[in-house]
């Protein structure tokens, strides 16, 4: 039984060894590497928002890799002084030389860290152009990354409706049976939940709470007058609908020349690696409407209230489809 014990214990140092190796061969090779700015395709959603899907869609065209939630507060590769929390914002206004610094040395994937280089194979950096920077904790912060990053590509901006969203977000991660008192969260620049927070604490349920903070980290963005100007916009829902034309549309805009036959390659049906209930739907109109099926009437127009609150237009109740005719898009 010892001996069991034993060689066990040998294997398992001998794997967490070689999987250290294997993180800082990985990031010597970025470093030799030297990408720049000018290679970098910048992928901004909410959580559960689609922004793995679209990275997995993206991620299919030759010498690309993946530069995996590199924001994340814990295990990301922002320097710790950093107090971003999971909805990082600065002011446009503020230059934050240390942050400007960190994000252009990021999205050059010269930082970096396990965790974000855990969907890379060492043969992959080795032939790739082109670094895929995927986040969900930065959405507030694109108007700030257009002012103080020299980007060559406008960042991309996935938005879902904010119900669905929600209802994926809550699935995947709250396991609380009940609902506890809202308590805004300790980060810097964290007035708007503040602000909010008594407005969050009078909402009932949790579908709500979290269609409340969604409108708080995206609103700003989507009500911004270079919105879909200066970044570009693209919706989950016509990606659903059409991901072929939307993926070549984008990646025009975005200066990427692919021939028809790599984009004929791409399983577009395919359910993201983050997919975690399994429950995608393989017909377009079920996948966007499963949530109406989930919400009462009298749900649906207390989350129509919310929207009411924000001054928001482009999504409804109504419908699962964005109304893009009531914003500057």
């Amino acid at each position: 039984m010892e001996f069991f014990k034993s060689f066990r214990h040998r294997w398992n140092m001998k794997i967490r060894i070689s999987r250290t190796i294997r993180v800082t061969l990985k990031s010597f090779i970025l470093k030799i590497k030297k990408f720049s700015l000018n290679d970098s395709i910048l992928i901004i959603s909410s959580p559960r928002g689609g922004s793995t899907w679209l990275t997995e869609i993206l991620n299919s065209i030759d010498k690309t890799i993946i530069n995996w939630e590199p924001f994340h507060p814990n295990y990301g590769a922002l320097s710790t002084s950093i107090n971003g929390g999971d909805a990082l914002y600065v002011p446009e206004s503020q230059t934050y030389g240390l942050l400007r610094n960190d994000v252009q040395e990021i999205l050059k994937f010269n930082k970096n860290t396990k965790f974000t280089l855990r969907f890379l194979k060492i043969k992959d950096i080795l032939s790739a152009e082109i670094v895929i920077t995927k986040s969900v904790r930065i959405n507030n912060l694109i108007p700030w990354l257009i002012k103080h990053i020299d980007l060559k590509r406008k960042p991309i901006y996935l938005l879902r409706h904010p119900i669905a969203t929600a209802f994926s977000h809550i699935k995947a991660f709250d396991e609380e049976k009940t609902i506890s008192r809202y308590i805004a969260p300790n980060f810097m620049h964290n007035e708007r939940f503040i602000e909010h927070e008594d407005y969050i604490n009078s909402l009932k349920t949790k579908i709500e709470r979290q269609v409340a903070i969604w409108c708080l980290n995206n609103i700003p963005v989507i009500h911004h007058p270079d919105h879909g100007k200066k970044w570009l916009v693209v919706y989950y829902e016509n990606l659903v609908m059409d991901p072929e034309d939307v993926t070549i549309k984008l990646l025009n805009e975005i200066g990427i020349n692919v021939d028809m036959a790599t984009i004929s390659k791409i399983d577009f049906k395919k359910p993201s690696q983050t997919d975690i209930q399994q429950d995608y739907k393989t017909n377009s109109i079920l996948q966007l409407e499963k949530w109406k099926h989930w919400l009462s009437d009298v749900e649906l127009d207390n989350i129509q209230k919310i929207f009411d609150h924000f001054d928001f237009l482009l999504y409804s109740t109504k419908s699962c489809f964005p109304h893009t005719s009531k914003i500057n898009d």
